[in-house]
């Protein structure tokens, strides 16, 4: 084999490779904007209307998922064995707590005192969840819930969102 064979060969090998590592770059590139595009139009259907709105949406979301699971744990507790709500709590409730809350940590249109009063009740909730046999906890955290979810009741009200608006649940058996 002849030098120039070899430059000539070496040449079109390295043209071959630019020319594949252009396409994927420019297919990468194309990909990333039809993605960015997609997602953008998922992120404005879901902020259609004010941001007053979208707020009282998740809030209610993440009060009602606070009520169920409250609700949930209270409904486990009578006759069931230590054993298999211990096994539940580990492998369900305690996870599903902890994602909500990093939800409501970290979603950005959340302003004021409420998310607090969320977080406050997910808090009492795991704090149960660890003692689920404490009545003072018990209690305790069910009127953290109720008392959160009042909260989100006045402050969609407060937004405006009436149509949002629902009774405040109750969880507990007495007077508060």
């Amino acid at each position: 084999m002849k030098t120039g064979d070899l430059f000539a060969s070496a040449g079109r090998a390295i043209f071959f490779f630019t020319f594949v590592a252009i396409a994927c770059l420019s297919t990468m590139t194309l990909t990333y904007f039809l993605v960015r595009g997609t997602v953008r139009q998922e992120d404005s259907r879901e902020t259609d209307g004010s941001v007053e709105l979208v707020e009282c949406r998740r809030l209610r979301r993440f009060s009602d998922e606070l009520v169920r699971m409250a609700r949930e744990l209270k409904a486990r507790q009578p006759g069931a064995s230590k054993e298999a709500v211990g096994k539940w709590i580990a492998w369900e409730f305690s996870p599903t707590l902890n994602q909500l809350r990093r939800e409501i940590t970290n979603d950005p249109l959340l302003r004021g005192d409420v998310p607090a009063e969320l977080l406050s009740a997910a808090d009492r909730l795991a704090a149960w969840g660890r003692q689920p046999q404490s009545a003072a906890l018990r209690l305790s955290a069910l009127q953290q819930v109720e008392h959160a979810a009042k909260a989100v009741e006045d402050r969609i009200r407060t937004l405006g969102a009436t149509h949002l608006i629902r009774p405040a649940p109750v969880l507990t058996d007495g007077p508060h």
